[in-house]
């Protein structure tokens, strides 16, 4: 079975590498964002940074996300620099994004001493809505 978006999310993290590589850790976030913008849309992916999303309960408005990065409107991109590794925290707060967007797939990009991600998905159809 292969995995929604695969070809989208290994694109993406060849990109996260190639700047992991590159940049030094210890800069600060939009450093790490700006430059992986660039690679990716050097790979052929379309990507918005800082990308708001409206949260809606009961088709009402409630208030607004902001995403580091979108990618060809299908994943979202979470971008850390934390000196370890991705926590628990993180992927259970990545899976609150996806239970209240219409996003199935999450990448958690951390660019830290030793470069890490996590792939978080949740399919729309165990949703509440």
């Amino acid at each position: 079975m292969e995995l929604l978006h695969s070809d989208i999310s290994s694109t993406i993290l060849k990109g996260f590498y190639t700047v992991a590589n590159a940049l030094p850790f210890g800069l600060d976030k939009d450093f790490y964002c700006n430059a992986l913008t660039i690679e990716l849309q050097q790979l052929g992916l379309k990507v918005e940074h800082n990308k708001q999303q409206e949260v809606k309960y009961k088709d009402q408005a409630i208030g607004q996300f902001t995403f580091d990065l979108v990618v060809n409107n299908l994943l979202l991109v979470q971008v850390s620099t934390d000196k370890g590794f991705i926590e628990t925290e993180q992927i259970e707060l990545s899976k609150n994004y996806l239970k209240l967007t219409e996003f199935e797939v999450l990448l958690l990009l951390n660019f830290g001493l030793d470069a890490d991600h996590k792939r978080v998905f949740l399919s729309n159809n165990y949703k509440n809505r």
